[in-house]
């Protein structure tokens, strides 16, 4: 199961990157929810991804917006 999911995963990643012209490191946009969610479960958000997107390099961004969202929540 495992191995046909990777398989899906960088057929899908292969054509993305040749429509959209993306080139490594791929850009991850990361928002508050998501990040909340990673740290309440002590999730490696980098780790993770980078085992699901068969191994390419990321670049972990977020934006200006969701850093203030996060201070206003207080995390």
């Amino acid at each position: 199961m495992r191995a046909k999911k990777l398989k899906r995963n960088r057929r899908i990643l292969d054509a993305c990157a040749e429509t959209f012209g993306l080139a490594d490191p791929l850009p991850v946009l990361i928002d508050s929810s998501f990040a909340r969610m990673a740290l309440r479960h002590k999730v490696n958000m980098s780790d993770q991804l980078h085992r699901l997107l068969d191994g390419r390099n990321l670049a972990l961004c977020t934006t200006r917006c969701v850093i203030k969202e996060c201070q206003l929540l207080g995390q």
